[in-house]
């Protein structure tokens, strides 16, 4: 038997603070709507004693999984969040004028364009590290390549992790299939389809091992829950943060 423990962030999940749910055999809860998860610790019972078994604290666990019930362990769990690669650039309006800025210039309170609410101003810059692997698995937890050739609007090539998500409509039935197969419903930002680059057969995994800087920025809302679409690389429609769980679950630096 499998327990799950969620949390809204690592330190809570190390240290069993403020648990927000539990479920037991497979990943999520009735009213989740968070959708990507990693492990902060794993324990087993031994002997009346509860014990830490080694883990891979870099995969991203979607809601729906099974995970390992050998030893009829524990999970501790917090929120995985999708992110850019530095140097995306992302719709600004600087000085009265539109003009793309990198992520990582972004500042507490530069004006950015939303597909639906106009000119909304940054809140929050998170800024964080992922461990890309050198290979081709279609997986959560790596950098996929959007480029010209697949995204006719990119000006160039755009890079995100798996689990950020494009903003689509319509999207195809096979599309659709597959990220229900993956999150366990359909999402929507700004009327249109969270179409996630794990998922989506035109972004290419970027099997470029190494360490590399991403950021993710969350504009202001009123209601911290929700999200915008926004327009980065010369024009592909991509969805933000929301205020909360870049505040409260994204285990990165912010700013």
């Amino acid at each position: 038997m499998v327990s799950v423990a969620y949390f809204n962030n690592i330190a809570d999940a190390l240290y069993s603070n403020n648990a927000m749910n539990t479920s037991m055999y497979t990943l999520g809860y009735d009213g989740a709507t968070i959708t990507s998860w990693r492990i902060a610790k794993k324990m087993i019972n031994l002997g009346g004693y509860e014990t830490d078994v080694s883990f891979d604290p870099n995969a991203v666990y979607t809601n729906g999984m099974t995970l390992d019930s050998t030893d009829s362990p524990l999970y501790y769990m917090y929120p995985a969040i999708p992110c850019f690669l530095e140097g995306t650039t992302v719709l600004c309006e600087v000085g009265g004028v539109e003009t793309y800025v990198a992520v990582e210039e972004l500042t507490k309170g530069t004006l950015v364009k939303t597909s639906l609410n106009g000119l909304q101003p940054v809140i929050l810059v998170g800024k964080g590290v992922l461990q890309n692997p050198g290979n081709d698995e279609r997986t959560e937890n790596r950098l996929y390549k959007c480029s010209p050739s697949k995204y006719p609007v990119l000006k160039e090539d755009l890079f995100i992790t798996g689990c950020h998500s494009i903003l689509e409509f319509p999207i195809t039935d096979e599309q659709k299939e597959a990220v229900i197969n993956k999150q366990g419903k359909m999402y929507v930002t700004d009327k249109k389809y969270r179409l996630m680059a794990c998922v989506d057969k035109r972004a290419e995994p970027w099997n470029s091992k190494g360490a590399y800087p991403i950021w993710h920025f969350a504009l202001e809302h009123s209601d911290e829950r929700m999200n915008y679409g926004v327009y980065v690389n010369g024009g592909l429609l991509v969805e933000t943060c929301s205020i909360q769980f870049l505040k409260s679950k994204s285990n990165m630096t912010l700013f």
